[in-house]
């Protein structure tokens, strides 16, 4: 199995979280996308890997009515060895159909071309589809539905926390989640 779905950012990739806290903190708030088709995949979804001889990486997707998007990755788990605290990377789904949504991370530059994941819900599971030909096994998540909620995720870790190499330790679905 590839590496990690969390060590990214989720985790924490050169952005350390990609936003300023102020949007961090309104990610829940309202704001576009629109809520077409987001009400299958809204929730707290705990995407938490065992990753054998490198340990759990724990992290969650957060998706609201309006596809606000936020990955928690947890940072003190055995696998990345850094902290009590989560890094923090958010962005914006919009539904183009077919469980298909356009993904934008809030810090992209303006014209990124979104990358285009396929969410598909059987009750409490949820996988995404990262869509990518060159290795259709790496492109796979499945995430668990979680009793969590979005409070539950803190605190952010600082953005000065670890070296640039430990917050850039990012997954290959990870990255194409957080990082189009």
């Amino acid at each position: 199995m590839k590496k990690t779905l969390l060590s990214l950012s989720i985790f924490a990739l050169a952005a350390c979280g990609g936003g300023s806290s102020e949007d961090k903190a309104n990610i829940f708030g309202g704001g576009g996308g629109g809520s077409g088709g987001m009400s299958s995949i809204t929730g707290v979804w705990d995407a938490t890997e065992n990753l054998g001889d490198e340990g759990i990486d724990e992290g969650y997707l957060v998706i609201d009515k309006n596809g606000a998007l936020a990955f928690y990755d947890y940072m003190g788990d055995s696998h990345d060895l850094e902290g009590n605290c989560y890094w923090i990377t958010i962005g914006q789904l919009k539904s183009v159909g077919n469980n298909n949504y356009e993904y934008t991370r809030i810090d992209d530059e303006v014209g990124t071309k979104p990358d285009v994941l396929t969410f598909t819900r059987n009750g409490d599971k949820l996988v995404i589809d990262f869509n990518d030909s060159e290795d259709p096994t790496e492109d796979i998540l499945t995430t668990t539905k979680s009793n969590k909620s979005a409070s539950d995720f803190t605190p952010e870790c600082p953005d000065d926390m670890g070296s640039t190499d430990a917050r850039n330790k990012v997954g290959n679905r990870t990255k194409k989640l957080v990082q189009p």
